[in-house]
């Protein structure tokens, strides 16, 4: 009786010591399995962290160059240009018939993230600004392909055909600022009722494009923000590790 007792007491205890070298096997596993993930997450979020600076910078510098074209139309369309120095009016045609371009995001990490079907990796608050993002690219995208459109189709080659200083504008780079001042300026195209529709038309729709870039730019400083917060845990992690 106490050998068969002593027996099964023995294959307990042997049973015991599979289960639980089992238990810290399978422990072993998932710490090194959530390791990994929490530095592909790391990995990509300083990705995605460099691209969103980068593309709020580059916000930033199409909005300067998008506001001196705005300039330009609102003095074409405000000011008495029989009373304006004939070179300060050539100015403003200049940059007025400027052709306003898309933005273009540099958001290749985030491409990165969805091609891996990585993006469960991030934290829910992450994802959802992620997701807004998109939307907001979708949605301003559309408006500015319209937009751009409509320059090349109709407002821009209408406006250069009314200009007096096409020929000049075709080497406005080229030339110092007296050099394009027309020998006798005649600015009646340019103060033609559809002229002046169409460059009100042009500035309309660009600053209803910029009112959404400018929505964009915040949530991209907010999704940076997130980003920059969920990195500042990991790397806590990484020190109570």
């Amino acid at each position: 009786m106490r050998s068969r007792t002593a027996t099964v007491l023995r294959i307990g205890g042997e049973l015991a010591i599979i289960v639980v070298g089992v238990l810290i096997a399978l422990s072993a596993d998932s710490a090194r399995e959530s390791m990994q993930e929490r530095r592909a997450e790391q990995r990509h979020l300083e990705a995605l962290h460099d691209d969103l600076n980068e593309s709020i910078n580059l916000l930033a510098a199409s909005d300067s160059s998008r506001q001196r074209i705005f300039t330009a139309l609102e003095r074409l369309l405000n000011e008495d240009l029989d009373a304006t120095p004939a070179d300060s009016v050539t100015r403003w045609v200049y940059d007025g018939l400027f052709q306003i371009a898309s933005f273009e995001p540099r958001l290749t990490a985030l491409a990165d993230l969805e091609n891996a079907n990585q993006l469960s990796l991030l934290t829910p608050a992450v994802r959802r600004g992620i997701a807004e993002l998109n939307r907001q690219l979708i949605h301003l995208g559309r408006l500015e392909d319209d937009f751009y459109r409509s320059q090349q189709t109709m407002i821009d080659p209408y406006l250069v055909r009314e200009t007096p200083l096409t020929p000049i504008l075709a080497v406005a780079d080229s030339l110092p600022i007296d050099a394009r001042i027309a020998a006798s300026p005649d600015w009646s195209g340019l103060q033609a009722r559809e002229a002046r529709n169409a460059m009100a038309f042009k500035l309309s729709l660009g600053k209803l494009a910029t009112t959404r870039r400018v929505l964009l730019r915040d949530h991209m400083e907010t999704l940076q923000g997130l980003v920059g917060q969920r990195l500042q845990e990991l790397d806590g992690g990484w020190e109570g590790a």
